[in-house]
């Protein structure tokens, strides 16, 4: 076990960071007042109410996340924006999980895990995506201030393929989440 924290100290960090971020999440809805989740349970309520224009807008912002994190992994400075943007998400996904679940209770479950199963997988895909960007910020700090060689031409391909993919994936994940599970949950509940 140690050999391994040792050898994956970026992957063990993030792990640590994104269970952090959930746990906060989890913690957050809990000092939240009646008003707070009075008004959590009618925006819950309304969800189904969702339109084309924000299954557009959710593949659009998506994307955007992603390559504004890839951009950031481009620059020194911009691990400390990833692992905020990074955290926040998860924050809100938490957050939004324990939300569902005390509003709708457990009697739908399936409505909840149909619901977040895309999420989940859009949290997945940034956990991948944060982790390279800051690996080459990482890469490009011991390129710059530590003279270490390291071969950019090999790094930028395998980069650049990430977010291709990422960016392929988060649109494939957005398309099955309006035309297949919103329509699903719009039937069923």
């Amino acid at each position: 076990m140690k050999k391994f924290i040792k050898e994956n100290k970026l992957l063990v960090f993030l792990l640590i960071i994104t269970l952090f971020s959930l746990i906060s999440g989890i913690l957050f809805h809990a000092t939240l007042n009646e008003e707070d989740k009075l008004l959590i349970t009618n925006n819950i309520n309304n969800l189904l109410k969702e339109s084309k224009e924000s299954f557009i807008k959710n593949i659009f912002n998506i994307n955007i996340l992603s390559l504004t994190i890839w951009i950031l992994g481009i620059s020194i400075i911009g691990i400390i924006l990833v692992i905020i943007i990074y955290c926040f998400k998860c924050f809100i996904f938490s957050f939004e999980l324990i939300s569902f679940i005390a509003t709708l209770k457990l009697n739908k479950i399936i409505f909840i895990i149909l619901y977040l199963l895309p999420k989940t997988i859009n949290i997945i895909l940034l956990f991948y995506l944060s982790y390279f960007s800051i690996y080459y910020s990482i890469c490009l700090f011991q390129f710059i201030f530590k003279n270490k060689a390291i071969n950019f031409k090999n790094i930028t391909k395998k980069y650049i393929k990430i977010l291709i993919i990422n960016i392929i994936l988060n649109s494939i994940n957005s398309i099955i989440n309006y035309y297949i599970i919103y329509k699903l949950l719009k039937i069923n509940f």
